[in-house]
């Protein structure tokens, strides 16, 4: 396991917080490049789907270190969904850091 692929959400909210435009648009890139990666197969993890339309913070959980985003995908049949996921954020960098590093030993 590669323990450089995953997602920069954590860091992107820690660097981004106070610019809500520019973090949800850095959001909506990284879901993109999520969807885009290839797996040892060759094949991307989420093929399905084809283009990221929206990402909305609905709520914001500090005290549970989450946000819950909405985000709008349009799937590769062309069937647009928006659905709300819940998210683990870290609220500052040295939070953020203590994560990486336990899950560092996890790995």
């Amino acid at each position: 396991m590669d323990r450089t692929l995953g997602s920069v959400f954590g860091k992107y909210f820690c660097d981004f917080m106070h610019e809500e435009e520019l973090l949800l648009r850095l959001l909506k890139l990284e879901i993109s490049r999520l969807s885009s990666v290839i797996a040892e197969d060759g094949k991307p993890y989420l093929p399905m789907i084809k283009r990221v339309h929206d990402v909305v913070v609905v709520e914001k959980l500090p005290e549970e270190n989450s946000v819950v985003l909405s985000i709008c995908v349009e799937w590769g049949n062309g069937k647009r969904t928006t659905d709300n996921y819940r998210i683990f954020v870290p609220q500052d960098r040295e939070q953020y850091t203590h994560f990486l590093e336990k899950n560092r030993q996890i790995l």
